[in-house]
């Protein structure tokens, strides 16, 4: 009979280290799942956060620039020049005049979600050195809230309309002043090729590059010149690639 109940005992026992075992197999397994899981989801969230030149334009090439627009949005040429980097894969970024953003909200909010960057080109576009600091203050401040407001967030570079700044202009931006060492004139050539020439002739490596969203010639350059900058060995990268971290409020020209 004390066989009987000590054997009964030990099959008992062994069943309870068999659970036992199984039950810390099954905690085990499920953690290493959801380490993997988190790996991956990670790993998803930092490909969905990278702008297009992260993912192709600084991998594929050794030398880059960055694309900047001035002025717009404008409602007839944004779009299309929106159009033409999407099918690109290639990012830019818009220093905006407060002014043109009324009845074009919707434009902002397309730069913003297509992984562009939204920039402060002030509100009307005037000359800083020749105002006092309320007007410089209030050219900043009105541009950034317009911006804020369709996009959730400030902008983080301006640039100062014609390049022109001092010291007093760089203190009230408080952000890097964003300028060119790359000028297409287009605002003077108002011809498609010969902006395409003026670009291929002055771009180097860590170019900043200077056009306008508000002229039909320079958006409709825009497929043949990334083309061209790409035949070249350029890869064509968002301005945060292009400059890095840890930015001052001074003016960058390039990288």
């Amino acid at each position: 009979m004390n066989t009987k109940k000590a054997k009964s005992k030990n099959k008992q026992c062994f069943i309870v280290v068999v659970l036992l075992i199984l039950s810390i197999v099954v905690v085990i397994k499920a953690s290493v799942n959801l380490i993997q899981n988190d790996k991956e989801t990670t790993s998803s969230s930092e490909q969905s956060s990278l702008s297009p030149s992260s993912t192709k334009e600084l991998t594929h090439y050794n030398k880059h620039v960055t694309l900047t627009f001035d002025d717009g949005p404008s409602s007839a040429y944004t779009p299309v020049l929106l159009d033409a980097l999407k099918a690109e894969q290639v990012t830019a970024t818009f220093f905006l005049l407060g002014q043109n953003i009324e009845g074009n909200e919707s434009l902002v909010k397309r730069i913003n979600i297509e992984n562009h960057t939204v920039a402060n080109h002030t509100f009307s576009h005037p000359d800083l050195v020749y105002e006092d600091n309320t007007k410089i203050e209030s050219e900043f401040a009105k541009t950034d809230a317009l911006i804020y407001d369709l996009t959730g967030k400030k902008p983080e570079f301006v640039r100062t309309p014609y390049g022109s700044n001092n010291k007093e202009v760089l203190r009230i931006a408080g952000r890097p002043n964003i300028l060119w060492n790359v000028d297409s004139m287009d605002w003077d050539l108002r011809d498609s090729k010969r902006i395409i020439d003026k670009i291929m002739h002055d771009v180097k490596d860590g170019s900043i590059i200077l056009m306008h969203d508000i002229h039909k010639e320079s958006v409709e350059a825009i497929p043949t010149l990334i083309t061209l900058l790409h035949e070249e060995g350029y890869g064509i990268i968002d301005l945060h690639d292009l400059l890095g971290t840890d930015l001052k409020a001074k003016n960058y020209y390039n990288r």
